[in-house]
């Protein structure tokens, strides 16, 4: 198995868990919520040290096949190239590193799993951006870093600022999709 199915599937893992464990104390929430995307860092790393950009080849790894019609075949997949296998660095490296940051300016947050959880979904968003080997995965990577966006902007929700930034936020996404 590739190690980009590991680098994709943490933060969703991670997104998951967060979601569903509202019962979660805070430690383990500041354990899992930077620990799966460091762990999708250090598949990133091997991706790129050891699968892919040594070789300098691309690679297209089908995870499985979603539609088949006639001579029409979607398949979920990840394109693999060394521009995917850098960006797949910097999105990882980077989330890993606000995470870590997060950890302690969120400290005092009532709803911090909250905001845990849309940053996992917000770097899987990205990383289904950046590695599907299709246009419809590649949409709803796109639509899904919309949705996190708005979600992320609009956090304090209390905050007419907030909501007002994160509607606005959703109309400029929205303008970015037709244009997609």
């Amino acid at each position: 198995m590739s190690a980009v199915w590991f680098v994709l599937l943490f933060p969703l893992f991670g997104f998951f868990l967060l979601t569903f464990g509202s019962v979660l104390p805070r430690r383990v929430v500041s354990v899992i919520g930077p620990g799966v995307i460091g762990a999708a860092f250090a598949g990133a790393i091997w991706m790129f040290f050891w699968d892919y950009t040594n070789s300098g080849k691309t690679y297209d790894s089908v995870a499985y096949t979603w539609i088949v019609s006639g001579i029409f075949k979607v398949d979920f997949g990840a394109y693999i190239d060394p521009l995917a296998t850098v960006m797949t660095l910097v999105i990882t490296g980077v989330g890993f590193l606000i995470m870590v940051y997060s950890v302690g300016y969120m400290a005092e947050e009532v709803d911090y799993r909250r905001f845990f959880c849309y940053m996992n979904l917000f770097v899987f968003a990205m990383l289904l951006l950046v590695l599907s080997d299709n246009y419809l995965f590649l949409l709803v990577g796109w639509a899904g870093v919309g949705l996190t966006s708005f979600l992320l902007i609009g956090f304090w929700f209390e905050r007419p600022a907030a909501v007002a930034a994160a509607k606005q936020a959703l109309v400029v996404n929205v303008i970015g999709d037709w244009g997609m």
